[in-house]
Protein backbone atom coordinates (compact mmCIF):
# COMPACT_ATOMS: atom_id res chain seq x y z
CA UNK A 1 0.00 0.00 0.00
CA UNK A 2 1.26 3.41 -0.91
CA UNK A 3 2.16 5.53 2.14
CA UNK A 4 0.49 8.93 2.43
CA UNK A 5 2.55 11.86 1.25
CA UNK A 6 3.97 14.54 3.47
CA UNK A 7 1.20 16.94 2.46
CA UNK A 8 -1.51 14.54 3.63
CA UNK A 9 0.31 14.02 6.94
CA UNK A 10 0.47 17.77 7.52
CA UNK A 11 -3.24 18.14 6.77
CA UNK A 12 -4.09 15.35 9.26
CA UNK A 13 -1.83 16.89 11.90
CA UNK A 14 -3.41 20.32 11.48
CA UNK A 15 -6.88 18.76 11.69
CA UNK A 16 -6.01 16.95 14.92
CA UNK A 17 -4.57 20.14 16.41
CA UNK A 18 -7.75 22.02 15.52
CA UNK A 19 -9.85 19.35 17.25
CA UNK A 20 -7.67 19.54 20.37
CA UNK A 21 -7.86 23.35 20.41
CA UNK A 22 -11.64 23.19 20.02
CA UNK A 23 -11.96 20.81 22.98
CA UNK A 24 -9.67 22.98 25.11
CA UNK A 25 -11.63 26.08 24.21
CA UNK A 26 -14.86 24.34 25.17
CA UNK A 27 -13.44 23.31 28.54
CA UNK A 28 -12.10 26.80 29.18
CA UNK A 29 -15.43 28.40 28.29
CA UNK A 30 -17.35 25.99 30.52
CA UNK A 31 -14.93 26.61 33.41
CA UNK A 32 -15.21 30.37 32.98
CA UNK A 33 -18.98 30.14 33.01
CA UNK A 34 -18.87 27.99 36.14
CA UNK A 35 -16.56 30.38 37.97
CA UNK A 36 -18.62 33.38 36.85
CA UNK A 37 -21.78 31.69 38.15
CA UNK A 38 -20.13 30.99 41.51
CA UNK A 39 -18.81 34.52 41.88
CA UNK A 40 -21.74 36.52 40.58
CA UNK A 41 -24.80 34.26 40.42
CA UNK A 42 -27.05 33.98 37.39
CA UNK A 43 -29.14 36.85 36.02
CA UNK A 44 -32.26 34.85 36.94
CA UNK A 45 -31.09 34.72 40.55
CA UNK A 46 -30.62 38.50 40.57
CA UNK A 47 -34.17 38.99 39.35
CA UNK A 48 -35.49 36.53 41.92
CA UNK A 49 -33.58 38.26 44.72
CA UNK A 50 -35.20 41.58 43.78
CA UNK A 51 -38.75 40.29 43.23
CA UNK A 52 -39.99 40.93 46.77
CA UNK A 53 -38.10 44.20 47.18
CA UNK A 54 -40.17 46.22 44.71
CA UNK A 55 -38.07 45.41 41.64
CA UNK A 56 -34.97 47.31 42.71
CA UNK A 57 -33.11 45.93 39.68
CA UNK A 58 -35.63 47.19 37.13
CA UNK A 59 -33.11 49.75 35.92
CA UNK A 60 -30.52 46.98 35.49
CA UNK A 61 -32.58 44.56 33.43
CA UNK A 62 -30.36 44.96 30.39
CA UNK A 63 -27.06 45.32 32.28
CA UNK A 64 -24.22 42.86 31.93
CA UNK A 65 -23.97 39.94 34.34
CA UNK A 66 -22.14 40.93 37.52
CA UNK A 67 -22.94 44.64 37.29
CA UNK A 68 -23.36 46.45 40.60
CA UNK A 69 -26.70 47.65 41.87
CA UNK A 70 -27.17 51.41 42.00
CA UNK A 71 -27.83 52.59 45.56
CA UNK A 72 -29.84 55.77 45.98
CA UNK A 73 -28.24 57.45 49.00
CA UNK A 74 -30.52 60.48 48.94
CA UNK A 75 -31.39 61.32 52.57
CA UNK A 76 -29.47 58.20 53.63
CA UNK A 77 -26.77 58.27 56.32
CA UNK A 78 -24.62 55.16 56.77
CA UNK A 79 -22.51 54.59 59.86
CA UNK A 80 -20.25 51.74 60.98
CA UNK A 81 -20.34 50.77 64.65
CA UNK A 82 -17.30 48.65 65.53
CA UNK A 83 -17.19 46.98 68.94
CA UNK A 84 -13.73 45.63 69.77
CA UNK A 85 -13.74 42.21 71.37
CA UNK A 86 -12.01 41.60 74.67
CA UNK A 87 -9.21 39.67 72.92
CA UNK A 88 -8.68 42.59 70.49
CA UNK A 89 -9.40 40.24 67.57
CA UNK A 90 -13.11 39.60 67.60
CA UNK A 91 -14.83 42.56 65.97
CA UNK A 92 -18.59 43.05 66.27
CA UNK A 93 -19.60 45.30 63.40
CA UNK A 94 -22.97 46.94 62.69
CA UNK A 95 -23.82 48.90 59.53
CA UNK A 96 -26.51 51.42 60.42
CA UNK A 97 -28.61 52.92 57.61
CA UNK A 98 -30.72 55.89 58.67
CA UNK A 99 -33.09 57.79 56.41
CA UNK A 100 -33.37 61.26 57.91
CA UNK A 101 -36.60 62.00 56.02
CA UNK A 102 -38.61 58.82 56.65
CA UNK A 103 -37.07 58.20 60.07
CA UNK A 104 -36.38 54.54 59.25
CA UNK A 105 -33.34 52.77 60.71
CA UNK A 106 -31.94 49.52 59.30
CA UNK A 107 -29.26 47.81 61.38
CA UNK A 108 -27.27 45.24 59.38
CA UNK A 109 -25.25 42.80 61.48
CA UNK A 110 -21.85 41.74 60.14
CA UNK A 111 -20.62 38.25 61.13
CA UNK A 112 -17.63 38.32 63.48
CA UNK A 113 -15.75 35.75 61.39
CA UNK A 114 -16.42 37.40 58.02
CA UNK A 115 -14.19 37.02 54.99
CA UNK A 116 -14.33 39.63 52.20
CA UNK A 117 -12.92 40.00 48.70
CA UNK A 118 -10.75 43.12 48.43
CA UNK A 119 -10.58 45.42 45.45
CA UNK A 120 -7.30 46.66 43.99
CA UNK A 121 -6.90 49.77 46.17
CA UNK A 122 -7.78 48.12 49.47
CA UNK A 123 -5.69 45.07 48.64
CA UNK A 124 -2.67 47.33 48.10
CA UNK A 125 -3.21 48.93 51.53
CA UNK A 126 -3.57 45.55 53.21
CA UNK A 127 -0.46 44.18 51.53
CA UNK A 128 1.55 46.97 53.14
CA UNK A 129 0.74 45.27 56.47
CA UNK A 130 0.30 41.65 55.33
CA UNK A 131 2.87 41.03 52.59
CA UNK A 132 1.43 37.77 51.26
CA UNK A 133 -2.21 38.90 51.49
CA UNK A 134 -4.51 37.71 48.72
CA UNK A 135 -7.80 39.16 47.55
CA UNK A 136 -9.85 37.15 50.07
CA UNK A 137 -9.12 38.23 53.63
CA UNK A 138 -10.71 37.82 57.04
CA UNK A 139 -11.90 41.04 58.68
CA UNK A 140 -10.28 39.96 61.95
CA UNK A 141 -6.87 39.54 60.28
CA UNK A 142 -7.11 42.98 58.67
CA UNK A 143 -8.07 44.57 62.00
CA UNK A 144 -5.24 42.78 63.83
CA UNK A 145 -2.65 43.84 61.23
CA UNK A 146 -3.62 47.54 61.37
CA UNK A 147 -4.01 47.74 65.16
CA UNK A 148 -5.12 51.18 66.33
CA UNK A 149 -5.30 52.35 62.70
CA UNK A 150 -7.82 49.69 61.73
CA UNK A 151 -10.92 51.90 61.69
CA UNK A 152 -9.93 53.75 58.52
CA UNK A 153 -9.22 50.58 56.54
CA UNK A 154 -12.38 48.88 57.81
CA UNK A 155 -14.41 51.91 56.79
CA UNK A 156 -12.87 51.71 53.32
CA UNK A 157 -13.41 47.94 53.05
CA UNK A 158 -17.08 48.14 54.02
CA UNK A 159 -17.67 51.05 51.66
CA UNK A 160 -16.41 48.74 48.92
CA UNK A 161 -18.40 45.71 50.10
CA UNK A 162 -21.70 47.56 50.59
CA UNK A 163 -21.47 50.12 47.79
CA UNK A 164 -22.22 52.84 50.37
CA UNK A 165 -20.34 56.05 50.99
CA UNK A 166 -20.09 55.24 54.77
CA UNK A 167 -20.55 58.66 56.33
CA UNK A 168 -19.23 57.80 59.75
CA UNK A 169 -17.47 55.26 61.94
CA UNK A 170 -18.12 54.87 65.68
CA UNK A 171 -15.96 52.51 67.72
CA UNK A 172 -15.83 51.36 71.33
CA UNK A 173 -14.60 48.52 73.50
CA UNK A 174 -16.79 45.60 74.50
CA UNK A 175 -16.68 46.86 78.11
CA UNK A 176 -18.00 50.24 76.96
CA UNK A 177 -20.69 48.59 74.83
CA UNK A 178 -21.82 46.65 77.90
CA UNK A 179 -22.03 49.93 79.84
CA UNK A 180 -24.28 51.40 77.13
CA UNK A 181 -26.59 48.37 77.28
CA UNK A 182 -26.54 48.49 81.09
CA UNK A 183 -27.72 52.11 81.02
CA UNK A 184 -30.74 51.22 78.91
CA UNK A 185 -33.86 49.11 79.52
CA UNK A 186 -33.67 45.42 80.38
CA UNK A 187 -34.71 43.04 77.61
CA UNK A 188 -36.92 40.01 78.14
CA UNK A 189 -35.50 37.09 76.17
CA UNK A 190 -36.67 33.48 75.98
CA UNK A 191 -33.64 31.23 76.60
CA UNK A 192 -34.15 27.80 75.01
CA UNK A 193 -31.70 26.26 77.50
CA UNK A 194 -29.31 27.23 80.29
CA UNK A 195 -26.27 29.16 79.01
CA UNK A 196 -22.99 29.47 80.91
CA UNK A 197 -20.64 32.39 80.32
CA UNK A 198 -17.74 34.31 81.83
CA UNK A 199 -18.23 37.98 82.55
CA UNK A 200 -15.66 40.75 82.05
CA UNK A 201 -14.00 39.74 85.34
CA UNK A 202 -13.73 36.11 84.14
CA UNK A 203 -16.30 34.97 86.71
CA UNK A 204 -18.33 31.92 85.64
CA UNK A 205 -22.05 32.73 85.54
CA UNK A 206 -25.15 31.42 83.81
CA UNK A 207 -28.51 32.45 82.36
CA UNK A 208 -31.38 30.07 83.15
CA UNK A 209 -33.76 28.65 80.54
CA UNK A 210 -37.12 30.33 79.93
CA UNK A 211 -38.09 34.02 79.84
CA UNK A 212 -35.28 36.03 81.42
CA UNK A 213 -34.72 39.75 81.96
CA UNK A 214 -31.29 40.54 80.56
CA UNK A 215 -29.20 43.42 81.86
CA UNK A 216 -26.16 44.73 80.00
CA UNK A 217 -23.82 41.98 81.23
CA UNK A 218 -26.18 39.20 80.19
CA UNK A 219 -26.94 41.00 76.93
CA UNK A 220 -23.26 41.01 76.00
CA UNK A 221 -22.99 37.35 77.03
CA UNK A 222 -25.92 36.51 74.74
CA UNK A 223 -24.61 38.30 71.65
CA UNK A 224 -21.03 37.06 72.00
CA UNK A 225 -21.72 33.43 72.93
CA UNK A 226 -20.58 30.71 70.51
CA UNK A 227 -21.99 27.23 71.13
CA UNK A 228 -19.29 25.20 69.34
CA UNK A 229 -21.60 23.85 66.63
CA UNK A 230 -21.05 24.10 62.87
CA UNK A 231 -23.55 26.96 62.63
CA UNK A 232 -22.46 28.80 65.76
CA UNK A 233 -22.03 32.15 64.05
CA UNK A 234 -25.42 31.94 62.34
CA UNK A 235 -26.98 31.11 65.72
CA UNK A 236 -25.16 34.03 67.35
CA UNK A 237 -26.40 36.41 64.68
CA UNK A 238 -29.97 35.18 65.16
CA UNK A 239 -29.77 35.81 68.92
CA UNK A 240 -28.15 39.19 68.35
CA UNK A 241 -30.84 40.32 65.91
CA UNK A 242 -33.57 39.46 68.40
CA UNK A 243 -31.83 41.08 71.36
CA UNK A 244 -30.70 44.29 69.60
CA UNK A 245 -34.12 44.68 67.99
CA UNK A 246 -35.84 44.39 71.37
CA UNK A 247 -33.36 46.73 73.04
CA UNK A 248 -33.75 49.48 70.42
CA UNK A 249 -37.52 49.04 70.31
CA UNK A 250 -37.81 49.47 74.07
CA UNK A 251 -35.33 52.34 74.02
CA UNK A 252 -37.69 54.41 71.84
CA UNK A 253 -40.28 54.24 74.65
CA UNK A 254 -37.89 54.44 77.60
CA UNK A 255 -37.20 57.38 79.87
CA UNK A 256 -33.61 56.22 79.86
CA UNK A 257 -33.09 57.14 76.19
CA UNK A 258 -31.19 60.36 76.95
CA UNK A 259 -28.99 58.54 79.48
CA UNK A 260 -28.17 55.86 76.90
CA UNK A 261 -27.27 58.49 74.30
CA UNK A 262 -25.03 60.31 76.80
CA UNK A 263 -23.30 57.02 77.71
CA UNK A 264 -22.85 56.18 74.03
CA UNK A 265 -21.33 59.55 73.18
CA UNK A 266 -19.03 59.33 76.23
CA UNK A 267 -17.69 55.89 75.28
CA UNK A 268 -17.61 55.97 71.48
CA UNK A 269 -14.78 57.28 69.36
CA UNK A 270 -16.81 59.01 66.65
CA UNK A 271 -15.43 59.91 63.22
CA UNK A 272 -18.31 61.32 61.20
CA UNK A 273 -18.91 63.54 58.20
CA UNK A 274 -19.99 67.08 58.98
CA UNK A 275 -23.71 67.70 59.24
CA UNK A 276 -24.79 64.16 60.11
CA UNK A 277 -27.81 63.63 62.35
CA UNK A 278 -26.78 63.55 66.01
CA UNK A 279 -27.30 60.38 68.01
CA UNK A 280 -29.82 62.18 70.23
CA UNK A 281 -31.87 63.47 67.29
CA UNK A 282 -31.81 60.03 65.68
CA UNK A 283 -33.10 58.31 68.83
CA UNK A 284 -35.70 61.03 69.44
CA UNK A 285 -37.08 60.57 65.93
CA UNK A 286 -37.42 56.78 66.10
CA UNK A 287 -40.51 54.70 66.77
CA UNK A 288 -40.25 50.98 67.48
CA UNK A 289 -41.76 50.14 64.09
CA UNK A 290 -39.12 52.27 62.34
CA UNK A 291 -36.34 49.81 63.28
CA UNK A 292 -35.40 46.66 61.38
CA UNK A 293 -32.50 44.33 62.19
CA UNK A 294 -30.96 42.35 59.33
CA UNK A 295 -27.95 40.13 58.69
CA UNK A 296 -25.44 40.92 55.96
CA UNK A 297 -25.78 38.56 53.00
CA UNK A 298 -23.42 35.61 52.76
CA UNK A 299 -23.04 32.03 53.93
CA UNK A 300 -21.19 30.12 56.63
CA UNK A 301 -18.65 27.59 55.37
CA UNK A 302 -15.85 25.77 57.20
CA UNK A 303 -16.07 28.09 60.19
CA UNK A 304 -16.04 31.29 58.11
CA UNK A 305 -18.88 33.52 56.99
CA UNK A 306 -18.23 34.44 53.35
CA UNK A 307 -19.74 37.83 52.53
CA UNK A 308 -21.30 38.07 49.06
CA UNK A 309 -20.66 41.64 47.93
CA UNK A 310 -23.08 41.48 45.02
CA UNK A 311 -25.97 40.21 47.13
CA UNK A 312 -25.13 42.73 49.86
CA UNK A 313 -25.37 45.60 47.41
CA UNK A 314 -28.66 44.26 46.05
CA UNK A 315 -29.91 44.02 49.63
CA UNK A 316 -28.88 47.59 50.45
CA UNK A 317 -30.16 48.97 47.15
CA UNK A 318 -33.55 47.44 47.95
CA UNK A 319 -33.51 48.88 51.48
CA UNK A 320 -32.57 52.31 50.15
CA UNK A 321 -35.37 52.21 47.60
CA UNK A 322 -37.91 51.14 50.21
CA UNK A 323 -36.92 53.94 52.58
CA UNK A 324 -36.92 56.50 49.75
CA UNK A 325 -40.41 55.33 48.75
CA UNK A 326 -41.49 55.93 52.34
CA UNK A 327 -40.00 59.40 52.91
CA UNK A 328 -43.45 60.91 53.38
CA UNK A 329 -44.55 58.18 55.78
CA UNK A 330 -43.27 59.95 58.87
CA UNK A 331 -44.97 63.21 57.97
CA UNK A 332 -48.28 61.48 57.18
CA UNK A 333 -48.19 58.97 60.05
CA UNK A 334 -51.09 60.55 61.97
CA UNK A 335 -53.30 60.75 58.86
CA UNK A 336 -52.43 57.16 57.96
CA UNK A 337 -53.37 56.03 61.46
CA UNK A 338 -56.74 57.81 61.25
CA UNK A 339 -57.42 56.29 57.81
CA UNK A 340 -56.46 52.86 59.08
CA UNK A 341 -58.87 53.14 62.00
CA UNK A 342 -61.69 54.11 59.61
CA UNK A 343 -60.93 51.18 57.32
CA UNK A 344 -60.65 48.81 60.28
CA UNK A 345 -64.12 49.84 61.40
CA UNK A 346 -65.53 49.13 57.90
CA UNK A 347 -63.83 45.77 57.75
CA UNK A 348 -65.05 44.93 61.26
CA UNK A 349 -68.63 45.61 60.17
CA UNK A 350 -68.13 43.00 57.43
CA UNK A 351 -66.91 40.33 59.84
CA UNK A 352 -63.32 41.44 60.37
CA UNK A 353 -61.85 37.93 60.30
CA UNK A 354 -59.28 36.30 58.02
CA UNK A 355 -60.53 32.71 58.20
CA UNK A 356 -62.16 32.89 54.78
CA UNK A 357 -59.06 34.35 53.15
CA UNK A 358 -56.02 32.67 51.57
CA UNK A 359 -53.06 33.04 53.97
CA UNK A 360 -49.41 32.38 53.11
CA UNK A 361 -46.75 31.78 55.77
CA UNK A 362 -43.09 32.59 55.04
CA UNK A 363 -40.30 31.58 57.44
CA UNK A 364 -38.11 34.68 57.83
CA UNK A 365 -36.69 33.62 61.20
CA UNK A 366 -34.22 30.99 59.90
CA UNK A 367 -35.76 28.41 62.29
CA UNK A 368 -36.22 25.02 60.69
CA UNK A 369 -39.83 23.88 60.36
CA UNK A 370 -41.29 27.08 61.85
CA UNK A 371 -43.67 27.81 58.96
CA UNK A 372 -45.04 24.29 59.04
CA UNK A 373 -45.66 24.39 62.80
CA UNK A 374 -47.55 27.70 62.45
CA UNK A 375 -49.47 26.24 59.51
CA UNK A 376 -50.60 23.31 61.66
CA UNK A 377 -51.59 25.60 64.51
CA UNK A 378 -53.45 28.23 62.46
CA UNK A 379 -55.21 25.48 60.50
CA UNK A 380 -56.41 24.02 63.79
CA UNK A 381 -57.75 27.48 64.61
CA UNK A 382 -59.82 27.47 61.41
CA UNK A 383 -57.59 29.51 59.09
CA UNK A 384 -57.01 28.65 55.43
CA UNK A 385 -53.26 28.31 54.77
CA UNK A 386 -52.70 28.31 51.03
CA UNK A 387 -48.88 28.22 50.98
CA UNK A 388 -45.79 27.96 53.17
CA UNK A 389 -42.26 28.82 52.13
CA UNK A 390 -38.96 30.23 53.42
CA UNK A 391 -37.75 33.84 53.01
CA UNK A 392 -34.01 34.64 53.15
CA UNK A 393 -33.53 37.66 50.92
CA UNK A 394 -33.28 40.28 53.69
CA UNK A 395 -31.71 38.23 56.47
CA UNK A 396 -33.40 37.22 59.71
CA UNK A 397 -36.49 39.28 60.64
CA UNK A 398 -36.55 40.11 64.34
CA UNK A 399 -40.24 41.05 64.19
CA UNK A 400 -43.10 39.36 62.34
CA UNK A 401 -44.69 41.26 59.46
CA UNK A 402 -48.11 40.73 57.92
CA UNK A 403 -48.68 41.82 54.32
CA UNK A 404 -52.32 42.29 53.32
CA UNK A 405 -53.90 43.24 50.01
CA UNK A 406 -56.59 45.49 51.51
CA UNK A 407 -56.76 47.86 54.47
CA UNK A 408 -58.34 46.31 57.54
CA UNK A 409 -57.39 42.73 56.73
CA UNK A 410 -55.47 40.59 59.17
CA UNK A 411 -56.31 42.45 62.37
CA UNK A 412 -57.51 39.22 64.01
CA UNK A 413 -54.05 37.70 63.40
CA UNK A 414 -52.63 40.15 65.94
CA UNK A 415 -54.11 37.81 68.57
CA UNK A 416 -51.33 35.39 67.54
CA UNK A 417 -48.67 37.93 66.51
CA UNK A 418 -49.27 40.91 68.85
CA UNK A 419 -46.10 42.83 67.86
CA UNK A 420 -46.45 42.32 64.12
CA UNK A 421 -46.55 45.18 61.65
CA UNK A 422 -49.46 45.06 59.18
CA UNK A 423 -49.00 46.81 55.86
CA UNK A 424 -50.77 46.87 52.51
CA UNK A 425 -49.05 45.64 49.36
CA UNK A 426 -49.70 43.36 46.40
CA UNK A 427 -49.06 39.62 46.69
CA UNK A 428 -47.95 38.23 43.35
CA UNK A 429 -48.96 34.62 44.14
CA UNK A 430 -52.63 35.55 44.50
CA UNK A 431 -52.88 35.17 48.28
CA UNK A 432 -54.84 37.62 50.40
CA UNK A 433 -52.46 37.71 53.38
CA UNK A 434 -48.79 36.79 53.77
CA UNK A 435 -47.18 36.34 57.20
CA UNK A 436 -43.39 36.77 57.42
CA UNK A 437 -42.47 34.96 60.63
CA UNK A 438 -39.77 36.76 62.63
CA UNK A 439 -37.65 35.71 65.57
CA UNK A 440 -40.39 36.98 67.91
CA UNK A 441 -42.71 34.19 66.69
CA UNK A 442 -40.56 31.11 67.28
CA UNK A 443 -42.73 29.87 70.16
CA UNK A 444 -45.73 28.21 68.47
CA UNK A 445 -48.73 27.59 70.75
CA UNK A 446 -49.78 24.02 71.43
CA UNK A 447 -52.71 22.77 69.35
CA UNK A 448 -55.69 22.35 71.68
CA UNK A 449 -58.55 22.41 69.18
CA UNK A 450 -58.76 18.76 68.11
CA UNK A 451 -61.93 19.27 66.09
CA UNK A 452 -60.06 20.97 63.27
CA UNK A 453 -58.03 19.09 60.66
CA UNK A 454 -54.37 19.96 61.17
CA UNK A 455 -53.40 19.00 57.60
CA UNK A 456 -53.68 21.79 55.06
CA UNK A 457 -55.13 20.68 51.69
CA UNK A 458 -52.73 23.12 50.05
CA UNK A 459 -49.64 21.78 51.75
CA UNK A 460 -46.69 21.11 49.48
CA UNK A 461 -44.33 18.56 51.02
CA UNK A 462 -41.32 20.28 49.45
CA UNK A 463 -42.16 23.42 51.45
CA UNK A 464 -41.54 21.59 54.72
CA UNK A 465 -37.83 22.04 54.24
CA UNK A 466 -37.89 25.52 55.74
CA UNK A 467 -34.48 27.11 55.81
CA UNK A 468 -32.53 27.66 58.97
Amino acid sequence: MKKPGIGVKIVKLVFRLLVVFAIMAGIAFASFQGVSYYLTGSFAELKEAAQDTKDVLEDHASADEGSQAVIDETNLESTLLIVDGKDQRTEYIYVNLYNKESGKLDVILVPANARVSLGKDNLKKVQEKIKDAGEDQEIQDIAAAFGEDKYGILRSVFAEVTGLTINGCDSMSLDAFQEVLETGPKVTYNMPSLMSYRNMDSELKSIDAGDQELDGEKGVALITHLDGTGNEESSRLDRTSTYIGSFLGQLTKSRKASDVVACYEKNALMDRDEGMTSVQDLVDGLDADDITIRIMQGGEEDGLFLLDSQKIQLQIAALAKQTQDGTSAKKDKKDDKDDKEDNDAVYSDQGGESKELAIEIFNAAYVEGLARRWEDYLTSEGYNISMIDSYQQDGVFSETRIRVTEEGMGEDLLDYFPDAEIYVDEISTGGDIRIYLGSDSTNVPEITNSTEDSESPYYNEEDSEDSE
